[in-house]
Protein backbone atom coordinates (compact mmCIF):
# COMPACT_ATOMS: atom_id res chain seq x y z
CA UNK A 1 0.00 0.00 0.00
CA UNK A 2 2.99 2.35 0.97
CA UNK A 3 4.92 1.93 -2.49
CA UNK A 4 1.34 2.43 -3.64
CA UNK A 5 1.00 5.72 -2.46
CA UNK A 6 4.44 6.72 -3.05
CA UNK A 7 3.88 5.48 -6.97
CA UNK A 8 0.60 7.51 -7.06
CA UNK A 9 2.54 10.70 -5.49
CA UNK A 10 5.31 10.77 -7.86
CA UNK A 11 2.98 10.45 -10.58
CA UNK A 12 0.73 13.87 -9.44
CA UNK A 13 4.01 15.54 -8.85
CA UNK A 14 5.28 14.72 -12.96
CA UNK A 15 1.98 15.75 -13.85
CA UNK A 16 1.98 18.81 -12.07
CA UNK A 17 5.49 19.52 -13.33
CA UNK A 18 4.23 19.04 -16.90
CA UNK A 19 0.65 21.45 -16.49
CA UNK A 20 3.10 23.93 -15.20
CA UNK A 21 5.10 23.68 -18.13
CA UNK A 22 2.34 23.64 -20.58
CA UNK A 23 0.99 26.90 -18.37
CA UNK A 24 4.49 28.49 -18.87
CA UNK A 25 4.20 27.71 -22.52
CA UNK A 26 0.58 28.93 -23.21
CA UNK A 27 0.74 32.12 -21.71
CA UNK A 28 4.20 32.93 -23.02
CA UNK A 29 2.85 31.68 -26.79
CA UNK A 30 -0.90 32.80 -26.39
CA UNK A 31 -2.38 36.10 -25.90
CA UNK A 32 -5.62 34.80 -24.08
CA UNK A 33 -7.95 32.16 -23.61
CA UNK A 34 -11.13 34.44 -24.54
CA UNK A 35 -11.80 37.01 -27.40
CA UNK A 36 -11.99 40.23 -24.27
CA UNK A 37 -8.50 39.22 -23.54
CA UNK A 38 -7.23 38.95 -27.26
CA UNK A 39 -8.63 42.33 -28.00
CA UNK A 40 -6.95 43.81 -25.22
CA UNK A 41 -4.04 42.18 -26.12
CA UNK A 42 -4.39 43.18 -30.20
CA UNK A 43 -5.29 46.93 -29.29
CA UNK A 44 -2.14 47.06 -27.26
CA UNK A 45 -0.26 45.99 -30.14
CA UNK A 46 -1.88 48.53 -32.25
CA UNK A 47 -1.15 51.14 -30.41
CA UNK A 48 2.47 50.57 -30.21
CA UNK A 49 2.94 50.91 -33.21
CA UNK A 50 2.35 46.91 -34.55
CA UNK A 51 0.08 45.28 -37.35
CA UNK A 52 -1.90 42.31 -35.79
CA UNK A 53 -3.30 39.32 -37.37
CA UNK A 54 -5.89 37.36 -35.21
CA UNK A 55 -5.74 33.98 -35.04
CA UNK A 56 -8.75 31.93 -33.39
CA UNK A 57 -6.54 28.82 -32.07
CA UNK A 58 -7.91 25.53 -33.23
CA UNK A 59 -7.53 22.69 -36.04
CA UNK A 60 -8.99 19.54 -38.38
CA UNK A 61 -12.40 19.84 -37.58
CA UNK A 62 -14.12 16.39 -39.03
CA UNK A 63 -17.90 17.12 -38.08
CA UNK A 64 -20.08 19.49 -40.14
CA UNK A 65 -22.72 20.30 -37.50
CA UNK A 66 -19.41 21.82 -35.66
CA UNK A 67 -19.02 24.07 -38.56
CA UNK A 68 -22.04 26.71 -38.05
CA UNK A 69 -20.72 27.57 -34.36
CA UNK A 70 -17.32 28.19 -35.77
CA UNK A 71 -18.30 30.53 -38.94
CA UNK A 72 -20.64 32.56 -36.52
CA UNK A 73 -17.54 32.93 -34.08
CA UNK A 74 -15.09 34.18 -37.06
CA UNK A 75 -17.70 36.49 -38.25
CA UNK A 76 -18.62 38.05 -34.22
CA UNK A 77 -14.71 38.28 -34.38
CA UNK A 78 -14.27 40.26 -37.63
CA UNK A 79 -17.13 42.71 -36.00
CA UNK A 80 -14.75 43.31 -33.57
CA UNK A 81 -11.75 43.59 -35.88
CA UNK A 82 -13.55 45.77 -37.74
CA UNK A 83 -14.07 48.33 -34.45
CA UNK A 84 -9.94 48.07 -34.22
CA UNK A 85 -9.40 48.71 -37.90
CA UNK A 86 -11.43 51.96 -37.39
CA UNK A 87 -9.45 52.73 -34.20
CA UNK A 88 -6.59 52.32 -35.64
CA UNK A 89 -7.14 52.96 -39.59
CA UNK A 90 -3.18 53.59 -39.92
CA UNK A 91 -2.23 49.72 -39.11
CA UNK A 92 -3.01 46.34 -40.84
CA UNK A 93 -5.74 44.73 -38.52
CA UNK A 94 -5.91 40.77 -40.37
CA UNK A 95 -7.54 37.38 -39.51
CA UNK A 96 -5.85 34.49 -40.19
CA UNK A 97 -8.38 31.21 -41.14
CA UNK A 98 -6.64 27.58 -40.86
CA UNK A 99 -8.54 25.40 -43.92
CA UNK A 100 -8.61 22.30 -41.49
CA UNK A 101 -10.59 24.59 -38.90
CA UNK A 102 -13.71 25.74 -41.33
CA UNK A 103 -14.13 22.90 -44.04
CA UNK A 104 -11.19 21.41 -45.34
CA UNK A 105 -11.12 17.86 -43.66
CA UNK A 106 -14.69 17.61 -44.48
CA UNK A 107 -14.77 17.89 -48.17
CA UNK A 108 -13.85 21.24 -50.57
CA UNK A 109 -16.99 22.05 -50.73
CA UNK A 110 -17.77 22.84 -47.34
CA UNK A 111 -14.27 24.55 -47.03
CA UNK A 112 -14.99 26.72 -49.78
CA UNK A 113 -18.76 27.95 -48.59
CA UNK A 114 -17.14 28.39 -45.12
CA UNK A 115 -14.14 30.25 -46.60
CA UNK A 116 -16.85 32.30 -49.08
CA UNK A 117 -18.89 33.45 -45.53
CA UNK A 118 -16.01 34.57 -44.06
CA UNK A 119 -14.38 36.56 -46.54
CA UNK A 120 -17.44 37.97 -47.92
CA UNK A 121 -17.73 39.34 -43.70
CA UNK A 122 -14.24 40.64 -43.59
CA UNK A 123 -14.64 42.35 -46.65
CA UNK A 124 -17.98 43.89 -44.85
CA UNK A 125 -15.42 45.12 -41.99
CA UNK A 126 -12.43 46.36 -44.30
CA UNK A 127 -10.22 43.17 -42.79
CA UNK A 128 -7.78 41.66 -44.51
CA UNK A 129 -7.88 37.77 -44.64
CA UNK A 130 -5.04 35.30 -44.26
CA UNK A 131 -5.51 31.70 -45.09
CA UNK A 132 -2.66 29.33 -43.13
CA UNK A 133 -0.14 27.12 -45.14
CA UNK A 134 -1.38 23.42 -43.49
CA UNK A 135 -0.27 20.00 -44.93
CA UNK A 136 1.18 19.65 -48.61
CA UNK A 137 -1.52 17.16 -48.75
CA UNK A 138 -3.67 19.93 -49.07
CA UNK A 139 -2.03 22.64 -50.78
CA UNK A 140 -3.23 22.34 -54.21
CA UNK A 141 -6.77 22.06 -53.21
CA UNK A 142 -6.45 25.18 -50.76
CA UNK A 143 -5.21 27.15 -53.87
CA UNK A 144 -7.72 26.49 -55.63
CA UNK A 145 -10.47 27.37 -53.45
CA UNK A 146 -8.62 30.52 -52.34
CA UNK A 147 -8.43 31.73 -56.24
CA UNK A 148 -12.28 31.22 -56.44
CA UNK A 149 -13.14 32.75 -53.29
CA UNK A 150 -11.06 35.63 -53.63
CA UNK A 151 -12.75 36.02 -57.23
CA UNK A 152 -15.95 35.72 -56.07
CA UNK A 153 -15.83 37.54 -53.12
CA UNK A 154 -13.84 40.55 -54.20
CA UNK A 155 -11.99 40.74 -50.70
CA UNK A 156 -8.38 41.47 -49.38
CA UNK A 157 -7.13 37.59 -49.06
CA UNK A 158 -3.48 36.48 -49.00
CA UNK A 159 -2.20 32.76 -48.52
CA UNK A 160 0.62 31.19 -46.81
CA UNK A 161 3.66 29.58 -48.74
CA UNK A 162 6.23 27.61 -47.02
CA UNK A 163 9.87 27.45 -48.43
CA UNK A 164 10.27 23.63 -47.10
CA UNK A 165 9.51 22.72 -50.11
CA UNK A 166 10.94 23.07 -53.44
CA UNK A 167 7.94 23.30 -55.74
CA UNK A 168 6.81 26.99 -53.44
CA UNK A 169 9.09 29.18 -56.01
CA UNK A 170 7.06 28.30 -58.91
CA UNK A 171 3.84 28.47 -56.74
CA UNK A 172 4.54 32.20 -55.78
CA UNK A 173 4.65 33.29 -59.06
CA UNK A 174 1.54 31.61 -60.30
CA UNK A 175 -0.54 33.12 -56.87
CA UNK A 176 1.22 36.59 -57.19
CA UNK A 177 0.28 36.93 -61.00
CA UNK A 178 -3.10 35.93 -59.77
CA UNK A 179 -2.99 38.98 -57.65
CA UNK A 180 -2.56 37.01 -54.15
CA UNK A 181 -1.05 38.36 -51.18
CA UNK A 182 1.70 36.20 -49.71
CA UNK A 183 2.89 35.32 -46.24
CA UNK A 184 6.36 33.30 -47.16
CA UNK A 185 7.20 30.87 -44.05
CA UNK A 186 9.74 28.33 -43.26
CA UNK A 187 7.25 25.90 -42.46
CA UNK A 188 6.63 23.94 -38.95
CA UNK A 189 4.92 20.87 -40.46
CA UNK A 190 7.46 18.19 -41.44
CA UNK A 191 5.97 16.91 -45.09
CA UNK A 192 8.72 18.93 -46.93
CA UNK A 193 10.96 18.04 -49.51
CA UNK A 194 14.08 20.32 -48.13
CA UNK A 195 15.47 19.55 -45.37
CA UNK A 196 18.95 21.39 -44.34
CA UNK A 197 18.19 25.01 -42.91
CA UNK A 198 20.32 26.53 -45.37
CA UNK A 199 17.94 24.96 -48.71
CA UNK A 200 14.81 26.13 -46.79
CA UNK A 201 16.50 29.56 -46.38
CA UNK A 202 17.72 29.46 -49.92
CA UNK A 203 14.08 28.50 -51.33
CA UNK A 204 12.64 31.61 -49.04
CA UNK A 205 14.86 33.79 -50.65
CA UNK A 206 13.78 32.61 -54.06
CA UNK A 207 10.24 32.93 -53.58
CA UNK A 208 10.77 36.45 -51.60
CA UNK A 209 12.74 37.95 -54.63
CA UNK A 210 9.86 36.39 -57.51
CA UNK A 211 7.08 38.14 -55.58
CA UNK A 212 8.80 41.38 -54.51
CA UNK A 213 9.32 42.53 -58.20
CA UNK A 214 5.73 42.71 -58.64
CA UNK A 215 4.27 46.00 -59.64
CA UNK A 216 1.07 45.62 -58.20
CA UNK A 217 0.54 48.11 -54.97
CA UNK A 218 -2.59 46.46 -53.64
CA UNK A 219 -0.49 43.02 -52.60
CA UNK A 220 1.36 42.13 -49.34
CA UNK A 221 4.12 40.26 -49.01
CA UNK A 222 5.18 39.53 -46.10
CA UNK A 223 8.19 37.84 -44.23
CA UNK A 224 7.04 35.64 -41.82
CA UNK A 225 10.31 34.16 -39.61
CA UNK A 226 12.13 34.88 -36.25
CA UNK A 227 15.16 34.03 -38.20
CA UNK A 228 17.38 37.32 -37.94
CA UNK A 229 19.74 36.88 -40.02
CA UNK A 230 17.22 35.68 -42.54
CA UNK A 231 15.50 39.25 -42.07
CA UNK A 232 19.08 40.65 -42.83
CA UNK A 233 19.43 39.22 -46.12
CA UNK A 234 15.72 40.61 -47.28
CA UNK A 235 16.37 44.24 -46.19
CA UNK A 236 19.60 44.14 -48.17
CA UNK A 237 17.85 43.13 -51.66
CA UNK A 238 17.81 47.17 -53.51
CA UNK A 239 14.52 48.01 -52.82
CA UNK A 240 12.77 45.81 -51.55
CA UNK A 241 13.19 46.66 -48.05
CA UNK A 242 10.81 46.69 -45.26
CA UNK A 243 10.54 50.18 -44.57
CA UNK A 244 9.96 51.25 -48.37
CA UNK A 245 7.09 53.25 -49.15
CA UNK A 246 4.57 51.46 -51.86
CA UNK A 247 2.85 54.44 -52.68
CA UNK A 248 5.79 55.93 -53.92
CA UNK A 249 8.06 53.08 -55.58
CA UNK A 250 5.59 51.03 -56.77
CA UNK A 251 5.15 47.14 -55.60
CA UNK A 252 3.74 45.16 -53.09
CA UNK A 253 3.72 46.15 -49.19
CA UNK A 254 6.54 44.34 -47.37
CA UNK A 255 6.00 43.33 -44.06
CA UNK A 256 8.09 41.14 -41.26
CA UNK A 257 5.88 39.05 -39.55
CA UNK A 258 6.82 37.61 -36.14
CA UNK A 259 4.39 34.97 -33.59
CA UNK A 260 2.94 37.40 -30.26
CA UNK A 261 5.78 35.75 -28.06
CA UNK A 262 8.45 35.04 -29.92
CA UNK A 263 11.84 37.16 -30.09
CA UNK A 264 9.65 39.66 -28.78
CA UNK A 265 13.20 42.39 -28.57
CA UNK A 266 13.98 41.64 -31.89
CA UNK A 267 10.53 42.55 -32.51
CA UNK A 268 10.71 46.03 -31.01
CA UNK A 269 13.74 46.67 -32.74
CA UNK A 270 12.61 46.16 -36.01
CA UNK A 271 9.79 48.47 -35.81
CA UNK A 272 11.61 51.22 -33.98
CA UNK A 273 14.37 50.65 -37.28
CA UNK A 274 11.23 51.46 -39.36
CA UNK A 275 10.07 48.09 -40.77
CA UNK A 276 6.47 47.34 -41.08
CA UNK A 277 6.50 44.97 -38.13
CA UNK A 278 3.08 42.53 -37.63
CA UNK A 279 1.99 40.65 -34.92
CA UNK A 280 0.12 37.05 -35.26
CA UNK A 281 -1.43 36.85 -32.42
CA UNK A 282 -3.09 33.56 -31.50
CA UNK A 283 -5.85 32.95 -28.73
CA UNK A 284 -8.07 30.40 -27.62
CA UNK A 285 -8.51 27.54 -25.25
CA UNK A 286 -5.39 25.22 -24.12
CA UNK A 287 -7.79 22.68 -25.65
CA UNK A 288 -7.74 24.08 -29.11
CA UNK A 289 -4.16 25.39 -28.52
CA UNK A 290 -2.42 21.73 -28.45
CA UNK A 291 -1.46 21.82 -31.83
CA UNK A 292 -0.15 24.75 -31.88
CA UNK A 293 1.63 24.40 -28.68
CA UNK A 294 2.91 21.16 -30.13
CA UNK A 295 4.90 22.12 -32.95
CA UNK A 296 6.52 25.69 -30.97
CA UNK A 297 7.88 22.77 -28.66
CA UNK A 298 9.11 20.44 -30.90
CA UNK A 299 10.88 23.64 -32.43
CA UNK A 300 12.86 23.88 -28.94
CA UNK A 301 13.61 19.71 -29.67
CA UNK A 302 17.48 20.00 -30.35
CA UNK A 303 20.13 22.25 -28.06
CA UNK A 304 20.47 25.07 -29.54
CA UNK A 305 16.47 25.29 -30.11
CA UNK A 306 16.14 24.63 -26.57
CA UNK A 307 18.66 27.41 -25.47
CA UNK A 308 16.32 29.80 -27.84
CA UNK A 309 13.18 28.41 -26.61
CA UNK A 310 14.13 29.47 -23.04
CA UNK A 311 14.74 33.11 -24.09
CA UNK A 312 11.65 33.72 -25.78
CA UNK A 313 10.10 32.43 -22.69
CA UNK A 314 12.36 34.81 -20.75
CA UNK A 315 11.55 37.63 -23.33
CA UNK A 316 7.79 37.06 -23.44
CA UNK A 317 7.43 37.38 -20.11
CA UNK A 318 9.31 41.11 -20.30
CA UNK A 319 8.01 42.31 -23.32
CA UNK A 320 4.17 41.48 -21.85
CA UNK A 321 5.12 43.24 -18.91
CA UNK A 322 6.81 46.22 -20.31
CA UNK A 323 3.32 46.72 -22.86
CA UNK A 324 0.80 46.14 -20.23
CA UNK A 325 -0.09 42.71 -21.25
CA UNK A 326 -1.03 39.46 -19.16
CA UNK A 327 2.06 39.01 -16.92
Amino acid sequence: MKWLLLAAGLYLLKAAAVYGIMRLIFRSYVAGRTEAEALRALSVLLAHGYGVTSDILGEFVKKRRKLPRILDEYKRHLASLGELQRQFPERAVALAVKPSRIGMEIDEKAFEESLRDIAECAKEHGIFLWVDAEKFAARDQTVSVVLRVRKAAGARIGMAIQSVHASSVSLAEKLVEAGLSLRVVKGAYKDGNLYHPNDVRDCFLRIWHRAAVSETQELVLAAATHDDTLIGELQLSGDHRFERDPAKGGGPRLEVQMLYGIRMKLQEELREKGARMHVYVPWGTEWNAYGFLFRRMREGASPSALKLFLRNIRESREMRRKLQLSS
